[in-house]
């Protein structure tokens, strides 16, 4: 089979799972979804398996397909800054990766990156439309949030790794 055709089946596939693991999760409550933000799982593991380009896919696609298809997350203005928050997540961690930095380093850096943008998008977007009073306590909920989600990604994405290069 042709690489970018396999790459483009992987990455199809890893959408998909960027899809419907959301909704697994919100089988058990709606608030473990967004504690765990699972979506982020195969997303970041694209970055482990993918060339670049379509790791950048998946992160683009997964959110705003699982907001037309499920209305997880919200369209607009969630779906969008996802998409950029996962962007910055695989570009950091597949860069990370390809200098043989540890898997758990680059990951830490990669979701450090990552919530930054999506924190100062998010406070920035706040500012503009409420005004400056809510700009600090975003920042500060979207970090203390995002801990549970970060916890699970640096169990299951490192896991990933080790078990791709064993491959």
């Amino acid at each position: 089979m042709n690489k970018n055709y396999r790459d483009l089946v992987v990455g199809a596939l890893l959408v998909a799972c960027a899809v419907v693991l959301p909704m697994v999760f919100h089988i058990f409550s709606q608030g473990i979804g967004m504690l765990f933000s699972p979506m982020q799982l195969p997303v970041l593991i694209s970055a482990a398996v993918l060339p670049i380009k379509y790791s950048v896919m998946v992160a683009v696609i997964a959110p705003l397909l699982s907001s037309v298809l499920t209305g997880m997350p919200p369209l607009l203005p969630i779906a969008p800054l996802m998409a950029l928050e996962n962007v910055v997540y695989v570009t950091v961690f597949w860069l990370l990766l390809q200098k043989k930095s540890n898997a758990y380093f680059a990951l830490l850096v990669a979701m450090a990156a990552g919530r930054v943008v999506y924190a100062f998008i998010s406070g920035a977007l706040l500012v503009t439309f409420v005004g400056d009073s809510g700009f600090v306590p975003v920042i500060v909920g979207i970090f203390a949030k995002g801990w549970p989600a970060m916890v699970l990604q640096l169990v299951v994405v490192p896991l990933f790794v080790k078990r791709i290069e064993k491959i």
